[in-house]
């Protein structure tokens, strides 16, 4: 009897031939309801059989499975390496889709594979007790686990006592069943944008506008007899003479007006001042290229703001043209100055707050206290929220005194939401100055279309203008120019200079070479006069009789009364909830007018795509299928090596062997007694069994009983 974890080697027993019993011979032993030795396990006697036909003739079915299994799974393997990164398109002209064929062998695969390991777990099982002496519970478990995962668990649990590679079958059976899951896995689609043929768009390709040489206005008129001269000193303080050489006037472009004002309207947002372009698709790519527009960029000025307080007595005396001052008074020095502003604190004695900044003709003040506003209707009140310069002058800023190509400055003081609300005092409201300019640049775009939407991002700018440029040669002319601080505008009296040309640097032109392909850009003396006396109209504040405009000398407020309201541009400052971005919005307007201009002319050209599904193998996701092929393949081979190697019967997964080869006698009532008390699995533990061959044909037999902590429970 084998002793705990040990197990007895059986010795050969010759077969005896089998005897032919007569049916009227009663005393004769019983044949086996099956033949012992299967016709298919014998050799030949003369040795004509190979063995592999002897093989292929026990395990026909078996084999062939496995070849269906590896077919299909090769098969599936070929379509994803085919279809992978391919349009989904490619395959829905076959009735199924991808995903079907790929389901469907992956299940021909699986099932295919299953059966295989089901027969030879089944089979294993009449080997295991053909070999050694082993508990009989063994015998149960192989059986159980050719029939699910559930008795292949026990199985592989079993096999801890004595490891064995028949443990691969009990785990190939259980790995099946994430099988499909992970195939199912593999296979994803995604959206991939490709670029369409040009011979599908009949050889019409996308464009968008782009300005290299921007000429828009015209001088209109004749040159009047008097022109118009200038007295100013030089840097050396010597005084010269500047003389206009252009009696003309321009007449500005009303496309570019139209632009300016649009930018200025709270209706209007970044999104809707994109260029035109041209995209049938709905989806185009062009490469970086560079184009004229107006720049836009706010500084923080509040560091330098200067803040001061003080008493004055607001005169009282009001007629009809204005303020009637009695000797010895003066305006209230607050930003609105406006009698009917101030009939109600008039000649009463206030504290006020103002606040300045240094160098720039900018201020705001007010009385202290809360606002005197009475209602949201009410417009006869005092309080300023918002004062505002204008500048075309480089040298009258603080941020922009460098810049060359300076359209306009905007200068403003703001202050906060919650005086305007009541919630605080003047004196103790805080207060933002800012400065803002306007000027002209070179862009690069990046731009991309995307369903019908232009993305643009700018790349770099640039706002370098050549040195001759926009300049008159002659002495007194230069030298006022000079005076004026390189300012682009020469109003009143003008002289005819050649193109404002802008120029990209050496180093970033040759660093972009290969998708620029201008280095300089040109822009007309008419199309810089007509942009900044649009610009200068919109911020003119004309006195009461209408005739003169105030450019430079006065600060615009807001609010004002409705007789003497701020110009169109101040009003729309003044309405604003983000004036940085309603000046961006100047420049983006104009800019869109600069390209739309040029873009039957001369577009960028570019390339147009389409949005496709594509197929998108994850491959790492076929190892755990592969493994599991893997596994299922070396279990098989080696059960059939083995089944071969042993020259018994190969039964498999037969009942009706289990019925032939049933025990007998002694341990046969064992077994019935243990099924009627319920110990049959404790029997089955305990008791070592193998299978002998006896008077020509086998039975399962006792050899002995084993130890209890030699077994598992399972």
């Amino acid at each position: 009897m084998a002793e705990q974890g040990s197990y007895e080697l059986l010795p050969k027993t010759p077969r005896p031939a089998v005897q032919q019993v007569s049916l009227d011979d009663r005393d004769a032993p019983i044949s086996p309801l099956l033949p012992t030795h299967p016709a298919s396990t014998l050799q030949s006697p003369k040795g004509k059989t190979s063995k592999f036909r002897l093989v292929f003739s026990v395990w026909s079915l078996e084999l062939g499975s496995l070849l269906l299994s590896l077919l299909s799974f090769a098969c599936l393997v070929t379509l994803l390496f085919v279809y992978d990164r391919e349009p989904i398109s490619k395959w829905t002209k076959f009735p199924l889709s991808l995903n079907a064929v790929i389901s469907i062998l992956g299940a021909i695969t699986k099932a295919s594979l299953a059966f295989v390991v089901s027969m030879c777990l089944s089979q294993c099982k009449w080997n295991w007790v053909g070999n050694f002496a082993e508990p009989l519970v063994d015998f149960d478990r192989f059986d159980a686990a050719s029939r699910g995962p559930w008795g292949s668990g026990r199985l592989l649990v079993s096999m801890v006592r004595r490891p064995h590679w028949a443990s691969l079958g009990a785990l190939a059976a259980l790995i099946l069943i994430a099988f499909e899951p992970f195939l199912q896995a593999i296979l994803t689609f995604k959206d991939q944008t490709v670029r369409v043929d040009l011979s599908e768009l009949n050889d019409v390709q996308p464009t968008i506008g782009s300005s290299s040489v921007l000429d828009a206005g015209s001088w209109t008129g004749t040159n009047q007899i008097a022109l118009l001269n200038v007295p100013f000193n030089d840097s050396n303080g010597k005084t010269l003479l500047y003389q206009a050489t252009v009696g003309r006037k321009v007449r500005v472009d009303m496309g570019m007006t139209a632009a300016i004002w649009s930018g200025f309207s709270y209706l209007v947002t970044a999104e809707n001042l994109s260029p035109s372009f041209s995209c049938r698709t709905g989806n185009c790519t062009w490469a970086n290229y560079t184009s004229l527009a107006l720049c836009s960029k706010c500084q923080d000025i509040s560091q330098y703001v200067k803040k001061t307080s003080g008493v004055i007595k607001v005169p009282d005396g009001i007629s009809s043209s204005g303020w009637v001052l009695k000797k010895g008074e003066k305006l209230p020095d607050v930003s609105n100055t406006i009698p009917e502003a101030n009939m109600r604190v008039v000649g009463e004695k206030l504290d006020y707050t103002k606040y300045t900044v240094p160098g720039i003709n900018l201020k705001i003040s007010n009385y202290n206290g809360k606002t005197r506003r009475e209602s949201d209707e009410d417009s006869n009140y005092p309080d300023t929220y918002l004062t505002t310069t204008a500048t075309t002058n480089p040298g009258k800023t603080l941020s922009f005194r460098d810049s060359r190509t300076l359209a306009l400055a905007i200068q403003y003081f703001q202050a906060d939401e919650t005086w305007q609300d009541n919630k605080t005092t003047w004196e103790d409201t805080p207060v933002t100055a800012k400065e803002c300019g306007l000027y002209f640049c070179v862009n690069e775009y990046e731009s991309v279309v995307e369903q019908g939407v232009l993305n643009e991002k700018v790349l770099a700018s640039w706002a370098n203008k050549t040195v001759d440029s926009y300049t008159d040669s002659e002495g007194a002319q230069k030298e006022y120019m000079k005076y004026k601080n390189n300012s682009l505008d020469l109003a009143p009296g003008y002289v005819m200079v050649p193109d404002l040309q802008i120029y990209i640097p050496d180093k970033d032109f040759r660093s972009r070479s290969a998708n620029l392909t201008q280095q300089t850009f040109n822009i007309s003396q008419t199309t810089v006069v007509s942009l900044i006396e649009s610009l200068k109209e919109g911020f003119c504040a004309r006195s009461r009789n209408g005739t003169e405009c105030d450019w430079e000398n006065q600060v615009l407020v807001y609010p004002s009364l409705p007789g003497d309201g701020p110009p169109g541009f101040m009003f729309a400052l003044g309405e604003s909830t983000d004036i940085p971005g309603t000046i961006e919005n100047v420049g983006l307007s104009v800019t869109k007018w600069m390209r739309d201009r040029k873009s039957k002319s001369s577009p960028v050209t570019g390339e147009e795509t389409r949005s496709i599904v594509i197929t998108r193998v994850r491959w790492a996701y076929l190892a755990y299928p592969t493994a599991t092929l893997l596994v299922g393949f070396i279990f098989a081979a080696l059960a059939i090596w083995e089944s071969s190697n042993l020259k018994r019967p190969v039964w498999k997964d037969s009942a009706l062997a289990t019925l032939a080869y049933s025990p007998d006698g002694e341990f046969r009532e064992r077994l019935k007694e243990a099924a009627v008390s319920g110990k049959l699995s404790e029997v089955a533990r305990n008791t070592n069994v193998s299978l002998e061959y006896q008077m020509g044909h086998g039975k399962i037999v006792s050899r002995g009983e084993r130890k209890q902590s030699a077994e598992i429970p399972c």
